[in-house]
């Protein structure tokens, strides 16, 4: 079981850091910010060996958690000609019903 746990923790830790590359891309300190995030979070949980099943179950799903609303949720803005912001979409965002641009009132 114990070395499950490690191969699951490990997993989760490697989708982490896909998902934040994939959300951040282009933005390096954002990449790097939120790579150092996630390696504080798993390294105060190394002792997975240790943790009961109860423990390791609930760091998992607040892993998962954390995971989905990067993917879902972290939408990144760049700065246009003008000085305004404009939404930067993933691939994955324009099959999403998600985000929705507000229409302007008349």
């Amino acid at each position: 079981m114990n070395g499950s746990r490690k191969e699951l923790a490990l997993a989760m830790f490697r989708k982490l850091l896909r998902t934040s590359s994939l959300v951040f891309k282009g933005d390096e300190r954002a990449i790097d910010e939120a790579r150092k995030e996630i390696k504080a979070r798993f390294v105060k949980h190394t002792l997975w060996q240790e943790m009961d099943q109860e423990q390791f179950s609930k760091a998992m799903k607040d892993a998962r958690e954390c995971e989905q609303f990067l993917r879902e949720n972290v939408l990144q803005g760049k700065r246009n000609e003008r000085g305004n912001y404009e939404a930067v979409m993933r691939e994955s965002d324009c099959d999403s019903e998600h985000w929705e641009v507000p229409k302007e009132k008349k």
